[in-house]
């Protein structure tokens, strides 16, 4: 299920354990690796502090506050 990007919360509770923290334990070497989605995920929701003109702007503002 892991493999199949199931949440990991939901394969728990299927498998009957009482904390996630066990499941990722257990099969965390089932999710696949995703670490070039997280980092560009990071990327789009993080604020970047830009200099422009003399006045410091935030970009992407508006998806921090979506």
């Amino acid at each position: 299920m892991l493999s199949h990007k199931i949440p990991v919360g939901i394969v728990s509770k299927i498998l009957g354990h009482s904390r996630i923290s066990t499941t990722l334990d257990v099969y965390y070497h089932f999710i696949p690796a995703s670490n070039d989605e997280a980092v560009k995920l990071m990327d789009d929701l993080s604020p970047i502090a830009k200099e422009t003109e003399g006045s410091l702007t935030i970009e992407n503002e508006s998806r921090i506050l979506d």
